[in-house]
């Protein structure tokens, strides 16, 4: 295991570290940051097969190009000019920038890009902002409750829960985002949890109960809501982080990991 597993920086935020560390978490993560600006700048010159031929195998065993192309411009990548990473985040193989892009007509969109290193090449396997035309009026609603969050989070382990247990992640898919289910199917979201279900693994018990926060409820760069904790499960809780979107009325799910250690608050997806 490598001595350094994980660093964080916000730029201008919450976080304060000496200046060497940042120095250091610049120089560890400039390659990924230089990686996703060039995935951007092949699609803003017009090669977005290119571009989507250029990402992780991971990002395309769950999307077609088509549904890739449906993002880009959804995003309004096609014309992305410049960007600025002000969050970034390194974890052994998987680094994650989170910041703003510009796009032709001087306008920023918030952006966050995950990436995967492959033989010393950092590829990209997922990219969002927030959902387009979330918000009538160009604002953000409230950060719910400690309560409210706390029932949104059990809704959502209970929804997986009960696909896992039928290894059939229909009804899970449904509850998603449409920013999530636009870029991946039932069956790939299923794909990332077979594991779960060859094993038998039952999270019904653990979401019955009421879930504690390691973090109260924040948003991250891109302004997803973010909810992370555990079940307290006895002596082997069963850790969560949870990622939503506001798609008026509801916060809908992009981003989920459950497992039996705990993820920091702050990880990208």
């Amino acid at each position: 295991m490598k001595a350094l597993k994980i660093i964080f920086l916000v730029i201008g935020g919450l976080v304060v570290l000496g200046g060497g560390v940042i120095v250091l978490v610049f120089q560890l993560t400039a390659g990924a940051a230089d990686s996703a600006d060039a995935l951007f700048a092949r699609i803003a010159s017009g090669d977005v097969r290119g571009a989507y031929e250029s990402t992780a195998p991971q990002l395309q065993r769950q999307q077609d190009f088509e549904t890739f192309a449906d993002v880009v411009a959804t995003l309004g990548l096609e014309d992305y000019v410049s960007s600025s990473w002000n969050s970034r985040s390194i974890s052994n193989e998987r680094a994650t920038v989170s910041g703003t892009v510009t796009l032709a007509d001087g306008s920023t969109v918030p952006m966050s890009v995950d990436l995967v290193e492959v033989d010393d090449t950092w590829l990209v396997f997922a990219f969002g902002g927030p959902a387009s035309g979330a918000f009538a009026d160009g604002g953000q609603p409230a950060l719910p409750e400690v309560e409210a969050a706390r029932a949104l989070a059990k809704s959502s382990l209970a929804s997986l829960a009960r696909a896992i247990d039928g290894a059939d992640f229909t009804e899970f898919y449904g509850d998603i985002s449409a920013m999530w289910r636009s870029q991946t199917t039932a069956a790939a979201v299923q794909q990332g949890f077979q594991a779960y279900i060859d094993a038998g693994v039952d999270l019904g018990p653990a979401a019955e109960l009421t879930p504690e926060f390691s973090a109260m409820p924040f948003r991250d760069a891109v302004g997803a809501l973010v909810l992370a904790g555990y079940m307290p499960t006895g002596p082997n809780p069963v850790y969560f982080r949870l990622r939503y979107v506001f798609e008026a009325p509801d916060w809908r799910l992009i981003g989920i990991r459950v497992g039996d250690t705990p993820p920091s608050p702050f990880d990208g997806e």
